[in-house]
């Protein structure tokens, strides 16, 4: 069966650059006597595995306490930061580990739910990918060995699972806005033998950056004061909109809504 390699993934757009989770994606197939999805081998990147290692390290009792205190929350966060406050809290502040446990969690949660592979399968894919290509001594492998079971529980975790929830419905989209910006350009009117100035015009360029499922684009388009108006105001309205459907869900029907790449402060 061939390895397949993880990729770099945009699901995490909205994650703090510190957080940028990769995608792990692997061949699915079907078993033909089950007919459940079966999972080919996956290739892990060094930072992954870096991750791993970091998991692996770490006090057994703080891995269960930190997996107890993050079980206990009373609502799982939705805001990215948010959660990555309560994962830091639970490991005692430990940055490196709250990170390390973030990407991987999130991660591997959004491998499930592409692929439709349980947590034992996966937790199994890890495993063998370690073996493969990890480099780690034997000592090391036993260590993930007793890491593992606990591993499986912080995965398991609901605040894990509906965070990776919000991220993939966030940006499930053919295209995926990155960048825009507005140049604003002032175009000289030269007389007929070029010698003076005699009028301008102050024009508008909106450059778009957005990536597909291909590549990533750039699109330039031309515009004029009242297009910049118009796109400002209904920016002004989108946010609006945003604010009155997260109040409305909330305060109408009790359901904890989040708008997509907003933080606490917005």
């Amino acid at each position: 069966m061939d390895a397949i390699p993880a990729s770099e993934g945009t699901s995490s757009k909205q994650l703090p650059s510190r957080l940028d989770c990769s995608r792990v994606e692997v061949a699915v197939t079907v078993n033909a006597d089950t007919g459940n999805p079966r999972m080919a081998q996956l290739q892990l990147a060094k930072h992954q595995i870096r991750d791993l290692e970091i998991i692996r390290d770490l006090d057994s009792d703080l891995l269960r306490s930190a997996t107890s205190r993050l079980d206990d929350l009373p609502a799982p966060p939705l805001q990215p930061d948010a959660l990555f406050s309560a994962v830091k809290d639970a490991f005692g502040g430990d940055k490196d580990a709250a990170e390390s446990v973030m990407r991987q969690c999130l991660s591997l949660n959004g491998l499930m739910r592409q692929s439709g592979i349980g947590p034992e399968a996966v937790i199994g894919a890890v495993r063998e990918a370690i073996q493969r290509h990890s480099g780690w001594e034997p000592e090391e492998l036993e260590k993930w060995e007793l890491t593992e079971p606990v591993f499986r529980e912080l995965l398991c975790l609901g605040a894990f699972r509906v965070a990776a929830k919000v991220i993939e419905l966030s940006y499930e989209y053919a295209n995926l806005y990155r960048k825009g910006r507005i140049l604003t350009d002032i175009r000289p009117l030269f007389s007929n033998d070029a010698s003076k100035i005699e009028a301008a015009v102050v024009s508008f360029t909106f450059r778009l950056r957005y990536d597909s499922l291909d590549a990533s684009h750039e699109l330039s388009i031309a515009m004029d004061d009242a297009d910049v108006r118009e796109l400002a105001r209904q920016c002004d309205r989108a946010l609006k909109k945003a604010g009155t459907a997260r109040s409305c869900m909330e305060s109408t029907a009790g359901i904890p809504t989040v708008i997509t790449g907003a933080t606490d402060d917005d």
